[in-house]
């Protein structure tokens, strides 16, 4: 479990292609690394096979290629890095299971003083059910807060510490990015459409 508080920005310094996946080197400022941890990469959740010093190795299986941007990394990127939550740390982000749902792309960037709006989409129709206005949104690993909603875009606002701390700070237009839904409401919109096509349940709706 992760919070989308980006702890670290790693950098990409192997990038080793398979038939039908992915062996990436990432060199992250952190200590004391265990064989096995879990660590949020542009939100995905990655397990390390290899921790040299400062070098974590990852395996990246075919089903994360094909619905993340981790596929299209290369040697001397930047990427957002979190660690897992410990069961006593404060909880500042959002819960973010690090499982990406989709990936979408950036519409458009305007800088207003020392801020950015991004405007990214499409969504689809169905995914739209997880999109709130002023709800949580898991951006490239990055908690964010949905600002508006316009048809199959929304509005997030970056403010100078996400800036300054995330690879946002290299944003561009038509970036892939990778989107996880906030869990809560995926969960409850799921547990809604499973009720309300249960015919037992319709028909205690329609009830006097």
């Amino acid at each position: 479990m992760f919070t989308g508080l980006v702890d670290a920005l790693g950098e990409v310094i192997e990038v080793r292609r398979l038939p039908k996946s992915v062996s990436l080197t990432i060199k992250f400022p952190y200590t004391s690394v265990v064989l096995g941890e879990s660590i949020a990469v542009n939100g995905v959740c990655l397990t390390v096979m290899q921790a040299r010093r400062d070098e974590l190795s990852f395996d990246v299986s075919s089903e994360t290629l094909a619905i993340t941007n981790l596929g299209q990394l290369q040697v001397g990127d930047t990427v957002n890095g979190e660690r897992a939550l410990q069961a006593n740390a404060r909880l500042g982000g959002h819960w973010v299971t690090g499982h990406v749902d989709t990936i979408t792309r950036v519409i458009s960037l305007e800088s207003l003083d020392e801020y950015v709006k991004l405007v990214i989409g499409p969504f689809s129709e169905s995914q739209r059910f997880y999109l709130i206005k002023k709800g949580s949104i898991t951006v490239d690993g990055v908690s964010l807060t949905i600002n508006e909603l316009s048809e199959d875009q929304i509005e997030l606002m970056l403010v100078p510490h996400t800036i300054q701390n995330t690879c946002f700070s290299m944003i561009k237009l038509g970036q892939v990015l990778n989107i996880e839904f906030d869990y809560m409401t995926r969960t409850i919109a799921h547990q809604l459409k499973m009720m309300l096509n249960d015919a037992h349940f319709k028909k205690f709706l329609t009830q006097d």
